[in-house]
C-alpha cells in the first residue's frame, strides 16, 4: 500500500489509448533524450495549474477508488471516492483549508481521536496555517508535490510515440520516486510530443498477485481557472483540540 495525495491505493486498471488512423510521431521532441523530454514536461507543469483524476479499480474486489481534484494559485480541492465521497478537502484563497469525510480518513488526515471525529456528523473541520497537521495537508494538496509522485527518476527510457486522450504522446519511462512507494515497480509518464509539453497521464506497475496490476492517472484542463467556494456547516479545528 502506498499514499497519494490524502489516501491509500493499490489496484489495477487498464490503460486505455485511443486508436489513430495516421501513425504518431516524436513531433518537437525528435532527437531530444528522456532526460530532456521529462525536463521539458516538468518545467511545462510547473509554469501552470491543473485539474487531475486519479482512477485505481482493486484486482481482488473489483472496487473502483477515484481521487480527483485541481491545483491553482487561488486555491486547491480534493476528493476522493470510493465509490461515494470518503473525503474532501479544500484550500481557499485565504489559506484555510476545509476537511470531511469518513472518520477512517478523516481521523489519520487531521490527526484527531475518534471521539472528536464521531461529533461531526458530516461538518466540515476548518484549520487555519499552524494547527495540527495543517502543514502535511496542504503540502499533499500541492500541484507540483502531486506530479511528483508520477514522474521517474533513473533508468529512463523513450517509449514509442502513441495517441493518449487525444493527444499524441511519448512514454517517459523508468523507477519511481521513494514517494511513490515501495509496491510501485515502474512508472509511466506521457508527455505530449508537440508544445505544451503538460504531462497527459501517467501508469504505474504494481507488484505481483493479488496486489499486482496497473494504476492510471489523467492531468487535464491544463490552464483552467477554479475558484474554491468557502463550504459551509464547519466546526473550528481548535473545538476538536482544545488548542
Amino acid at each position: 500500500m502506498r499514499r497519494i495525495g490524502l489516501l491509500v491505493l493499490a489496484g489495477t486498471l487498464a490503460l486505455g489509448a485511443a486508436s489513430c488512423s495516421s501513425q504518431p510521431s516524436l513531433g518537437s521532441l525528435q532527437g531530444k533524450t528522456p532526460e530532456q523530454i521529462l525536463d521539458l514536461a516538468q518545467r511545462a507543469a510547473l509554469a501552470d495549474h491543473f485539474a487531475f483524476q486519479f482512477v485505481d479499480q482493486t484486482r481482488s474486489s473489483k472496487k473502483t477508488t477515484t481521487l480527483s481534484g485541481y491545483s491553482a494559485p487561488n486555491g486547491a480541492q480534493q476528493s476522493l471516492a470510493a465509490p461515494q465521497p470518503v473525503l474532501q478537502v479544500v484550500q481557499v484563497s485565504n489559506g484555510d483549508i476545509y476537511v470531511r469525510g469518513a472518520l477512517d480518513y478523516v481521523v489519520p488526515a487531521l490527526g484527531i481521536s475518534t471521539g472528536a471525529a464521531d461529533s461531526l456528523k458530516g461538518r466540515w473541520v476548518l484549520v487555519h496555517p499552524g494547527q495540527g497537521q495543517y502543514s502535511t495537508v496542504t503540502a499533499l494538496l500541492n500541484g507540483e508535490n502531486v506530479l511528483t509522485n508520477f514522474e521517474p527518476v533513473a533508468r529512463l527510457s523513450t517509449g514509442s510515440p502513441e495517441t493518449l486522450h487525444g493527444r499524441e504522446v511519448v512514454g517517459i519511462s523508468g523507477t519511481p520516486p521513494p514517494s511513490a512507494g515501495s509496491s510501485v515497480k515502474s512508472l509511466t509518464l506521457f508527455v505530449p510530443t508537440t508544445a505544451p509539453h503538460t504531462p497527459v497521464g501517467a501508469a504505474l506497475t504494481l507488484g505481483s498477485g493479488s496486489s499486482g496490476g496497473t494504476e492510471v492517472v489523467v492531468f487535464k484542463d491544463w490552464g483552467a481557472h477554479f475558484y474554491a467556494a468557502t463550504p459551509q456547516n464547519v466546526v473550528e479545528f481548535s473545538a476538536l483540540t482544545g488548542t
